[in-house]
Formats: structure tokens, C-alpha cells, sequence
């Protein structure tokens, strides 16, 4: 699978982040992925435990081998090796608040059944 890098386009960005997250998807760490962009405050790689360290760094390899520009300055800022915080940055930086909900609204729309149990 080839996800291309992403740079500064919002525009870009939703495709972008759709294939990175089946991407990672098929790694493995995509509820941590979606656990850490829900969370308001920034946090370090000491804050995690073992599993979810391991799941950062290489979110974090991931993440700097694919963002250019202001999205590879955001990867950079979350620190070395917190990809889980990495992540976080850019979902905030280019969906905000209203993507989060949109992303929620669309996630019960795929996964009904998911809401209910």
C-alpha cells in the first residue's frame, strides 16, 4: 500500500489520513491512534506503558517517513519517538474539534452496532 506523503493541504488531508489509518489498521494500533487524538491535553511518552510506548515509536517511524512541511514540524514537536502524540497534534491541527465530531458521527454510522453494545 502506498500512502504518498502529506505536507500542509487541507484539502488533503482527509484523504491523506483515511489511508493512513487503514495503513495502520492493518499494523495494529489504531484504537491507541484514536484513544490519543480524543484526549485534550498534550502528553509524554513517559505517561504511556510498555505496549503503548512501543505502539508510539513506531507510530512515530511511520509518521516522520511520511509528512513533509508543517505536518513533518508537528511530528517533530511531539517529541522523539511519541507518535501517539504526534498523531494527536496533527488530527487537532488540521480537523479541530469539528472533525472529531464528524469523525465520531461517521465512525456510528459504519459501525452501528458498535454504539449499542
Amino acid at each position: 500500500m502506498k500512502l504518498g506523503k502529506f505536507s500542509r493541504s487541507e484539502k488533503g488531508w482527509t484523504a491523506w489520513c483515511l489511508r493512513f489509518e487503514a495503513y495502520t489498521g492493518l499494523l495494529g494500533p489504531e484504537e491507541k491512534m484514536a484513544a490519543a487524538a480524543e484526549l485534550p491535553t498534550p502528553f509524554s511518552q513517559r505517561d504511556l506503558n510498555g505496549e503503548s510506548q512501543e505502539i508510539s515509536k513506531g507510530l512515530w517511524y511511520l509518521l516522520i517517513a511520511n509528512c513533509e512541511n508543517k505536518a513533518f514540524g508537528l511530528v517533530r514537536l511531539a517529541g522523539c519517538h511519541n507518535g501517539l502524540q504526534a498523531w494527536r497534534l496533527l488530527k487537532v491541527e488540521y480537523e479541530g474539534k469539528q472533525g472529531r465530531r464528524f469523525t465520531a458521527m461517521l465512525r456510528c454510522i459504519l459501525n452501528p452496532k458498535e454504539k449499542w453494545e
